[in-house]
């Protein structure tokens, strides 16, 4: 086969669901780890945050802001190869709970998705290779015991309606692009925030 592409080894690297479900579950009975699926993108935002509140026990109905009404705000192509850019550039300057508030909260979650770039999709040759790990993660979780929230389907890929731009093939002039509009954005929030 062709040669395992950089976007390729590095997804592999970093997951295996049920070796991080087993490690964070710890000595719990499975039944007190909680596994929430994501449902298809074209469903209803209040779906996650259901799943969520189901999670913790708590009626979703409670807390309307992070219900009915919120997006489910995810990253196109471009925004997270420059997203990966900026990690690196920032070797490790920025730590926990900083790193969460400013690059996760405000850099990923309400600066980057203005900009719409073409939405990632699975690439076609990784495709099969991920249907096995996706019915392998489903299979291994629900023999476990876990507490499921929606449907363990959903962690195997479905194959794309047209393909998309390969993460690893994006153009740089999109991400000067994405990432001056997003750098002119930042420090209109910085100065509105009064830390300037």
């Amino acid at each position: 086969g062709a040669a395992e592409t950089d976007y390729a080894r590095r997804y592999r690297a970093g997951q295996d669901l049920p070796a991080v479900l087993s490690r964070w579950g710890g000595t719990l009975p499975p039944s007190r780890v909680h596994v929430v699926t994501c449902p298809p993108p074209d469903a209803d935002p209040r779906v996650l945050w259901e799943r969520f509140a189901g999670g913790l026990g708590v009626d979703p109905g409670r807390f309307p802001a992070a219900g009915p009404g919120a997006a489910n705000t995810s990253l196109g192509t471009t925004e997270v190869d420059l997203l990966r850019r900026v990690n690196v550039a920032l070797a490790k300057r920025l730590v926990q709970p900083e790193y969460g508030r400013v690059v996760k909260q405000l850099y990923a979650q309400e600066i980057l998705p203005a900009r719409r770039s073409a939405r990632p999709v699975v690439p076609a040759e990784m495709h099969d290779d991920l249907v096995v790990v996706g019915e392998r993660w489903a299979k291994e979780i629900d023999k476990a015991g876990y507490a499921v929230h929606g449907d363990l389907a959903s962690l195997v890929p479905v194959a794309p309606t047209e393909p998309g731009p390969h993460p690893d093939d994006v153009d740089p002039r999109d991400v000067l692009d994405s990432a001056t509009a997003a750098t002119a954005e930042l420090l209109v929030e910085v100065q509105r925030r009064g830390a300037a």
